[in-house]
C-alpha cells in the first residue's frame, strides 16, 4: 500500500492535470502556467521514480526540483501581489536563492548527495513568502470571499506542503547527525502525505475557477 501512495508525486499531478484539462474553458489564461506545472512534476517525478526502481543514483534531480519548484511559488505569489509576471520582488527573491542553490552544491551537498540544506531553505522561502501573501490578503476586502479565490488555495497549498516538509527535513538532519540513517530516511516518508496534501488543495482552487463570479475573477 505504501508503495503506491509513495508515488503520488507523480500520480497526483496527473490528476489536477486531467481537472485542469476538464475546466480549461474556465481557467483564465494567465494561469496556463499551472499546465506546464503539472505537466513538469509528472515527468520529473516520473523519473525519479522509475530510476529510483532501478537502484540508479537520482539525487540530481531533486536538486533541480527544489529549485524550479521555489521559482514557480515565488513567481505566482509575486504576481498575485504586484500583478506583474516578473516583478522586482520576483528578481529579489529569487537571484540570492539561485545563488544559494549553487555555493549549496559545491560546497556542501553536491549533485549525487540529497539537498537537505537547499530543500530546508527553499521550503522557509516559501513559508514566509506564503504567510506574506496571506497578511496582505487579509488587509484587501478580498478577505470576505478568500474561500472562493483559486490563488488563495494555491498559496495555501505550498505553505502547508512547506511547513510539513522543512519540520521532516529539520527531522531528517537531527537523526542524520546522530547517526541514525535509518530513522533519517523514515523520516523523510512525511513528505508522502505533504504531497497528497498540496495537490488536494490545488485541487480545490481549480474548481474554485467554475464559481460565476466575474467580480472574483478579475481579482485573481
Amino acid at each position: 500500500m505504501f508503495k503506491v501512495l509513495s508515488y503520488n508525486d507523480t500520480y497526483m499531478p496527473l490528476l489536477c492535470l486531467i481537472l485542469y484539462i476538464i475546466l480549461w474553458k474556465d481557467i483564465d489564461k494567465k494561469d496556463r502556467v499551472w499546465f506546464y506545472f503539472f505537466i513538469y512534476n509528472i515527468l520529473l517525478y516520473g523519473c525519479t521514480n522509475v530510476l529510483g526502481k532501478f537502484y540508479i543514483n537520482n539525487l540530481v534531480l531533486y536538486h533541480f526540483a527544489n529549485w524550479i519548484e521555489l521559482m514557480f511559488v515565488v513567481f505566482i505569489i509575486a504576481r498575485a501581489i504586484t500583478g506583474q509576471n516578473f516583478s522586482r520582488q520576483f528578481w529579489l527573491i529569487n537571484i540570492p536563492s539561485t545563488l544559494f542553490c549553487v555555493i549549496d552544491i559545491v560546497y556542501w551537498e553536491p549533485w549525487n548527495t540529497f539537498n537537505s540544506i537547499a530543500s530546508g531553505y527553499a521550503y522557509l522561502i516559501i513559508i514566509i513568502y506564503s504567510m506574506y501573501f496571506l497578511f496582505d490578503l487579509s488587509k484587501s476586502d478580498k478577505i470576505l470571499y478568500f474561500q472562493k479565490l483559486p490563488i488563495f488555495w494555491f498559496v495555501s497549498a505550498f505553505l502547508v506542503y512547506c511547513t510539513i516538509s522543512l519540520l521532516a527535513m529539520a527531522s531528517y538532519r537531527y537523526f542524520l547527525t546522530q547517526k541514525l540513517q535509518e530513522q533519517s530516511l523514515n523520516v523523510l516518508t512525511v513528505n508522502v502525505i505533504a504531497i497528497f496534501i498540496k495537490f488536494a488543495m490545488i485541487s480545490i482552487g481549480l474548481l474554485c475557477y467554475k464559481r460565476p463570479n466575474t467580480q472574483i475573477r478579475s481579482l485573481l
